[in-house]
């Protein structure tokens, strides 16, 4: 778990869609954030990633990732995006679920309002 999200992170920084879209299950459900319309599905998530990745400078992890007993684990992150050509962090938590082969079925970005800072 702890291995996948790392590369998660790194493939994010390299921008390498394709990374990342592997790291995924067919049956992915995402939320980014918690609380908005879930992504189902490794092809809608793929199209997400796609839109996105490209806006991204990049992703910095704040604290060790998390894993538990189970099939889940966590990060925190301050996720540094181009919006209309102004850089903007979104600090979030990811709290990721597993299957047996290591593939991300779940994923979960918690961060709201007050999480967005525009960098000056």
């Amino acid at each position: 778990m702890k291995n996948t999200l790392k590369n998660y992170l790194k493939y994010f920084n390299e921008q390498n869609a394709d990374a990342v879209i592997d790291l995924l299950a067919d049956e992915i459900i995402g939320e980014d954030p918690v609380g908005t319309n879930p992504i189902v599905g490794k092809e809608n998530f793929e199209s997400f990633i796609r839109e996105g990745i490209v806006n991204v400078k990049k992703v910095d992890l704040l604290a060790p990732i998390r894993t538990s007993f189970a099939n889940s684990a966590a990060m925190m992150i301050n996720t540094h995006i181009l919006v209309e050509g102004k850089e903007v962090v979104i600090e979030t938590i990811d709290v990721a679920q597993f299957d047996s082969s290591g593939k991300i079925t779940r994923l979960q970005a918690y961060w709201g309002a007050d999480n967005v800072s525009l960098v000056k």
